[in-house]
């Protein structure tokens, strides 16, 4: 706890670098400790912390800075800031967010600040105080001021100014971990990415369930951005191939099936990936018909730029990913959901395969089914390691489906090097000859 109440403000140089790489590896080792705390008044608050400060007014630092505007010394209350991260990264955040927090007067997640008459702290462990510099050992400890603790002979309106008629309490532990299975989960060291439990993020999981069933609009919209790409891409018109791409569905059934496979979450895979595989085959479907009804078999530049994918395409469908995990998770950034879907072509590359099957002509088929399958992976596994850095899903339990969407990255990516540097063969070709 040394950094965060005054000492670490002493450090210069290269100890207080030293200082930095120690609180690192302590990080590692960090455990966090489950508590059941009593305030004066009966309001109970089970949690689990790494750390508590009865904050001391006369010292100076971080804490002093976020508090001292609430509290006061003549009060007759004791305030009391606990710790509560719940992953290692969340940990290394917490200087630099009490650093911001002292100067915006805004709490950080990982703290939470109690101020009462009296606190019981009840540990189901030997807990490690250090009560004016003594050590203390125990499972029990009450705080608690005492109203008359000194009798001073002074005049009345001395007296008068001492007086403090606010009784009431302040209980800030809404971001503490209090759910049981959060506290059961902290019961060992920290874990490297945070944990969430379902109830934190309901309505982004009910969003994502909802996407994953099969529904009469999704197959709507999936038939007119289908009719919509395959018409664009005869006519060779770029602005139409983007209005197939805002209009398509078939973003949010990929981004539910990365969140199945990150939480073994089998239904939600399940229903995810019939609701993708049934809009694969719509695609596929219509447009090898209309390949077929149509009187012409020219390939245009928009077909022709789908045929040979690379890792380049790969690396934008895991940029895309990243960005549609952040965009489901964050609503102040889902407004920026159809820029992903313009990044990352999901139905183009479908339709002309669907054309290299209604002309029959197998190399088309290949190459566009090689970009759609480039970026299906790509956006599962970026999509998947950002949602377990967010925090819903440990790695322990994400590790199952972090596996699954390397593979697939893996197998695809045997293609897209060959077609690299089949790429750079090209490049080198075109300089010689312009030289």
């Amino acid at each position: 706890m040394a950094e965060f109440i005054g000492e670490n403000l002493e450090r210069r140089s290269w100890r207080k670098i030293q200082f930095r790489i120690k609180r690192i590896l302590h990080a590692f080792s960090l455990t966090p400790h489950p508590v059941s705390l009593t305030t004066a008044k009966g309001k109970t608050i089970d949690t689990a912390i790494t750390g508590m400060v009865l904050l001391d007014f006369h010292k100076s630092g971080f804490l002093t800075s976020l508090f001292n505007d609430s509290v006061s010394l003549r009060d007759r209350r004791i305030s009391v800031v606990l710790f509560a991260p719940q992953s290692i990264l969340s940990y290394l955040q917490l200087s630099s967010a009490l650093l911001i927090a002292s100067q915006k007067k805004k709490l950080p997640q990982q703290i939470g600040y109690i101020r009462t008459a009296a606190l019981t702290i009840q540990t189901p462990l030997d807990t490690y105080y250090l009560v004016n510099d003594r050590p203390l050992i125990t499972r029990e400890l009450k705080m608690e001021t005492i109203p008359e603790g000194i009798r001073v002979n002074a005049a009345e309106t001395f007296r008068e100014r001492q007086r403090y008629s606010d009784d009431k309490e302040n209980v800030i532990c809404d971001q503490l971990p209090q759910h049981e299975e959060r506290i059961r989960y902290l019961s060992s060291t920290l874990p490297f990415f945070s944990h969430a439990l379902e109830s934190d993020f309901r309505d982004l999981f009910l969003s994502l369930k909802e996407s994953a069933r099969l529904s009469n609009s999704y197959v709507l919209l999936m038939v007119l951005s289908t009719l919509l790409a395959t018409l664009s891409l005869f006519l060779n018109s770029p602005s139409i191939v983007i209005g197939a791409m805002v209009l398509a569905p078939l973003m949010a059934s990929i981004i539910s099936l990365s969140m199945g496979l990150l939480r073994s979450d089998t239904e939600l895979t399940r229903h995810s990936t019939s609701t993708l595989f049934l809009g694969m085959g719509i695609a596929l479907t219509l447009s090898a018909l209309m390949a077929l009804l149509l009187p012409f078999q020219e390939v245009t530049p928009e077909i022709a730029g789908r045929l040979h994918p690379s890792t380049l395409d790969l690396l934008v469908a895991v940029i895309s990913g990243i960005a549609g995990a952040f965009a489901n998770a964050r609503e102040n950034i889902a407004k920026s959901l159809p820029g992903v879907a313009i990044a990352v072509a999901l139905v183009p590359p479908l339709c002309v395969s669907g054309i290299g099957l209604g002309w029959l002509n197998l190399e088309i088929f290949y190459g566009a089914m090689l970009l759609f399958l480039t970026n299906l992976t790509g956006i599962i596994m970026a999509a998947g390691l950002s949602f377990m850095v967010i925090g819903f899903a440990p790695f322990s339990r994400a590790k199952k489906g972090i596996m699954i969407s390397v593979l697939m990255v893996a197998v695809i990516s045997i293609p897209l090097i060959f077609s690299f540097a089949n790429m750079q063969k090209i490049a080198a070709l075109k300089k010689q000859l312009l030289s």
